[in-house]
């Protein structure tokens, strides 16, 4: 399978370009303004730097909504998932979350780049969808369990917003 570099083109005058959905330039430019327009230019060479320093391949991105997340092998055959972030305070925010949940019921993290905003995940694969159960009672349970199990106070240091800080900082001032 052709590694999404290799579809972005090579440094010996080959000008393939990937194109990403319009829908998330749009995004990524209203969101991000100026910032997200040199993102997006700087695309390519993002996705080089990565599969260089990681060495592995990315392919083809899953739907994309406010970030570009893609998977990704490794040259072992073992499979990743790369996520970029044009803000890299949003990665920190997410690897905070990640490492203090650290890998029960969730993803755990490989290796990161803060300041190009990259994070290099294991790759998932999911069960049956909670849909697909035979009663919504059944479907309710394991999704209150998976939740409760989710479940942590952040330490004092975090930097992560919860309900209690945010109803603290309202009520200061009023």
């Amino acid at each position: 399978m052709m590694s999404l570099s290799e579809k972005i083109g090579n440094n010996k005058g080959d000008k393939r370009m990937y194109t990403l959905p319009q829908t998330f330039c749009d995004t990524i430019i209203h969101l991000h303004s100026h910032k997200g327009q040199k993102w997006l230019a700087d695309f390519p060479q993002l996705i080089h730097y990565c599969e260089e320093r990681w060495r592995i391949n990315i392919h083809i991105h899953f739907p994309l909504s406010y970030h570009f997340v893609a998977p990704a092998r490794k040259a072992d055959g073992s499979e990743l998932v790369v996520k970029f972030f044009v803000e890299p305070s949003e990665l920190l925010y997410e690897q905070e979350a990640l490492t203090a949940l650290a890998g029960e019921n969730t993803v755990k993290i490989v290796d990161s780049d803060a300041e190009k905003g990259i994070l290099l995940l294991e790759k998932l694969s999911p069960g049956c969808p909670l849909s697909s159960l035979s009663t919504k009672d059944e479907a309710a349970l394991i999704a209150a369990g998976l939740m409760k199990s989710l479940w942590r106070m952040p330490h004092s240091d975090s930097t992560i917003e919860t309900a209690s800080r945010v109803y603290t900082n309202v009520s200061k001032r009023y």
